[in-house]
């Protein structure tokens, strides 16, 4: 049984395409020693797909928006906390887009839901975007 205390990584970063990989390789960086191949590949792909979520739909690619990151590791888990002032998020269950009409779109938020264990959204009432991302340090 690991000993080892919590660990917090806080990022304040533009809301563009380019810091995806920034993000998703400061995860790696807090996680990679403690958690099994799988399961940091899984989080890296929540984690990529919020982020891009945020850019594309919540500020539409604009250049002036901000995330908020904050990550944290203990001894079984990692949570995953973005936040940002886009628009809201139109939430709905996430499913699988119909395999008769093949789309190019569609399929990141579902995917990044079976790949890890809890995938939140809430926006609060000054307007903030919350998504949290919980997943075990090993692969279920």
């Amino acid at each position: 049984m690991s000993t080892m205390s919590a660990h917090e990584l806080f990022l304040y970063c533009p809301a563009t395409l380019p810091f995806v990989p920034v993000v998703r390789g400061a995860v790696h960086a807090l996680i990679a020693e403690e958690c099994d191949t799988a399961a940091l590949y899984q989080l890296e792909l929540a984690v990529s797909e919020v982020l891009t979520n945020v850019i594309k739909h919540a500020y539409k690619e604009r250049n002036d928006g901000m995330m908020e990151i904050r990550v944290v590791r203990d001894a079984t888990q990692v949570t995953f906390e973005s936040r940002d002032t886009g628009g809201a998020f139109e939430e709905r269950a996430p499913s699988l887009p119909a395999s008769d009409a093949l789309q190019e779109g569609g399929y990141g938020l579902f995917l990044a839901t079976q790949a890890v264990d809890t995938l939140s959204y809430r926006r609060d009432l000054s307007g903030r975007n919350y998504w949290t991302i919980t997943k075990r340090l090993t692969a279920s």
